[in-house]
């Protein structure tokens, strides 16, 4: 070969190598420059908010006001500052959908038919998540890129932002009209953000996790913000005649979950409607036990059971009751079994278990807390027994539906239950009547007492 020759293929392989070196470089600084883009050291939402004891008592007010609205078909009204609202999401979110993990959302409520909502994910999980659902459709120069985006993502996070316009005015369902989508620090324009908008709903809209909100949609009437409220309008549709829970709860229960719950209502039917707890206790036990080995879902049967025991005691009105300004609420709630031959204390153990199943432990706990203080600045002191059963109540249901394991245990002792000390710590007579009377200073110790009671009965205490 000539040197000629020589030279001009020395030329051509340099002039290769520089543009492949060139495409690496490229690549390189692309990775670089959307990781830099689209993804931040820190969340915009670092967490959902966590509910308050401030909070509680302005919700059971909201609560109360809704009960008021007492027809079954007609269209209710409640209006929520933007804390309602990210409580709400806080609460509604991580139980009913599915998203990658460390994955926040928050509402923001402007003044006047604006509002923004911000979402946070940690980034390495959205970003392989997202890679590994499209990267056979990627050629293999843009597959490199991915994974470089994907390699830049760890430790880092991905904030985005959507700005709504609320139109009160729009036909049904189409109150929300997004303006615009921020990804990191890259705006989309109105088009790009109003067409990715339309794609996330359509994949919403075919997700089983999502059956609940697009239900709940369905059955708003009509959104709009104004000086930073929301103010909402809606119907709870009847199911079988009847509403689970008769009230608020039928908006967090799935249609399955309802059908489920009126089983065991109609098996409570025919067991005694007064009397000790656990004579009815029992029974439901073992049907749910007997259920549990065709369904093989014991936690779903346990779960139905204890919102059954709570319709029965008026569920529906399970906020009305516990607020201090509403003691004439509290003669209408039912009563009809015993616990040591206190209906208080049976009251108080289904009412916290139902509760803490449709809202949270911790909400439930809440409320147990501040009834007990709403108590005491009408003049009453705070009762150790009532306490026990509230969080009695709590870990019943805690463990009813922990685990499968934990579900079936709880099943086996409460259906062999005979006496009331098997489903409620006795505290002795030293805690009687005359002695039941405590101060807020001591509010501490009497919790950790109960602790120390809970934590030596053998279906009450904390597991793992």
């Amino acid at each position: 070969m000539s040197k000629t020759a020589m030279k001009l293929l020395l030329r051509i392989f340099i002039f290769l190598f520089g543009i492949v070196i060139a495409g690496v470089v490229l690549l390189f600084i692309l990775g670089w420059a959307a990781s830099y883009a689209l993804f931040d050291s820190e969340p915009q939402v670092a967490a959902y908010e966590s509910t308050s004891l401030e909070d509680l008592r302005r919700i059971k007010h909201l609560a109360i006001d809704f009960s008021r609205q007492t027809s079954p078909d007609a269209v209710k009204r409640v209006t929520l500052s933007e804390r309602d609202v990210n409580l709400a999401i806080g609460h509604f979110v991580p139980r009913q959908a599915k998203l990658p993990e460390q994955t926040y959302f928050a509402a923001q409520l402007a003044p006047a038919e604006r509002a923004n909502v911000i979402a946070s994910a940690l980034a390495k999980p959205l970003a392989k998540q997202l890679y590994e659902q499209y990267r056979n459709q990627l050629q293999p120069w843009a597959r490199s890129l991915a994974e470089k985006v994907v390699a830049a993502s760890t430790g880092r996070w991905v904030n985005a932002q959507l700005e709504l316009t609320v139109n009160a005015d729009a036909e049904q369902g189409k109150w929300l009209s997004v303006e615009k989508i921020k990804l990191g620090s890259i705006p989309l324009n109105e088009s790009l953000s109003r067409d990715i908008a339309a794609r996330v709903l359509r994949e919403i809209t075919q997700r089983e996790d999502m059956a609940l909100a697009i239900e709940s949609w369905k059955n708003l009437r009509r959104l709009s913000v104004e000086d930073t409220k929301l103010s909402v309008e809606f119907v709870i549709p009847e199911r079988g005649g009847e509403l689970a829970l008769g009230g608020i709860e039928s908006l967090v229960l799935k249609p399955g979950e309802q059908e489920l719950i009126n089983i065991y209502s109609r098996q409570l039917a025919a067991l005694p409607r007064s009397g000790a707890l656990v004579k009815v206790i029992a029974p439901l036990f073992e049907f749910a036990a007997q259920r549990s080995k065709q369904s093989r879902d014991p936690v779903a049967e346990n779960r139905a059971l204890l919102l059954a025991l709570a319709r029965r005691y008026g569920g529906e009105q399970l906020l009305t009751m516990m607020d201090s300004g509403q003691q004439r609420f509290a003669r209408d709630i039912p009563k009809p079994y015993t616990i040591y031959g206190r209906r208080d204390l049976a009251q108080h153990l289904i009412l916290s278990a139902g509760l803490s199943l449709i809202a949270s432990q911790d909400v439930a706990e809440l409320f147990g807390i501040d009834k007990e203080l709403s108590d005491l600045l009408g003049g009453r002191s705070i009762s150790a027994w009532d306490l026990l059963a509230d969080k009695a109540g709590l870990r019943l249901a805690e463990n009813a539906t922990l685990s499968s394991a934990s579900a079936i245990d709880t099943q086996k002792w409460f259906s062999r239950a005979r006496r009331d000390r098997q489903i409620l710590p006795d505290l002795g007579a030293e805690f009687d009547y005359s002695e039941d009377k405590f101060g807020p200073d001591e509010l501490d110790q009497l919790e950790l007492m109960i602790e120390l009671y809970l934590e030596q009965h053998p279906a009450l205490r904390k597991r793992s």
